[in-house]
């Protein structure tokens, strides 16, 4: 099966569209397929949830780095689902200083 390309985008806060990223994101994992998630949002919320940390700063590699032609690194997420051949790999967003 060729690769989709899921979209998740809304000018105004608060909607969901970070819960339903990660939502999405695990439901797919369930369904044995390998999900790229990159995040765009300057808040960084997906990358601070599946990343595990507070400051989004300290992430010194991630799309700005990428938009920028630089080495990046694409982090496996590992969520604990057993017998899942699927993967989650994240872009998380990073601070541009």
């Amino acid at each position: 099966m060729p690769p989709i390309t899921i979209t998740i985008t809304n000018q105004k806060g608060g909607t969901g569209k970070t819960t339903l990223t990660a939502l999405l994101a695990y439901g797919l994992l369930l369904k044995n397929r390998r999900v790229l998630l990159l995040d765009l949002d300057p808040q960084a919320h997906l990358s601070s949830t599946f990343l595990n940390i507070k400051e989004i700063e300290k992430v010194n590699d991630g799309i700005i780095q990428l938009a920028g032609g630089q080495h990046f690194k694409i982090r496996k997420i590992d969520l604990g689902v057993e017998g899942s051949r699927g993967s989650i790999g994240l872009i998380p967003s990073a601070s541009t200083t």
